[in-house]
């Protein structure tokens, strides 16, 4: 498979086991799957990896989810990348500031893998490639 094939996908939570589960579930649907704990350390491993969909949680310590997907969406490079938001939170605003944000998908925790899976494959297929003056 070329890298074109492979498409990769920066999961950002401050909790490991979510992360564990979400990265096991597309690996095993072919997603090559990069981690950060943190809003800050997001920002990083996007400009580096420069991912295919950003899959990042709201409720983070320090830089929360809205701030982290403000700051990718104004990065040249970075602003194409899908974003889908999740969270267990209850605030019934949600999606308005996850879309405010410039997130491009929402999804409340629990979720359902099937519809989980079905989003991502949406998210990859969106990627806006960035121009040749960017």
């Amino acid at each position: 498979m070329s890298r074109e094939d492979v498409k990769i996908v920066l999961v950002v939570d401050d909790d490991p086991m979510m992360i564990e589960m979400v990265k096991d579930f597309l690996e095993s649907h072919d997603y090559h799957v990069i981690s950060a704990s943190s809003g800050q350390e997001a920002l990083a491993k996007a400009d580096i990896s420069k991912p295919d969909v950003l899959i990042l949680d709201v409720m983070m310590r320090g830089m929360d989810g809205y701030e982290t997907c403000r700051h990718l969406k104004q990065g040249a490079c970075l602003s194409g990348v899908p974003v889908i938001m999740f969270t267990a939170g209850t605030d019934p605003k949600f999606q308005q500031r996850a879309f405010a944000a410039g997130a491009d998908f929402c999804l409340s925790k629990p979720f359902d893998l099937d519809r989980f899976l079905n989003v991502v494959s949406m998210a990859a297929a969106k990627k806006v490639k960035p121009s040749a003056t960017s």
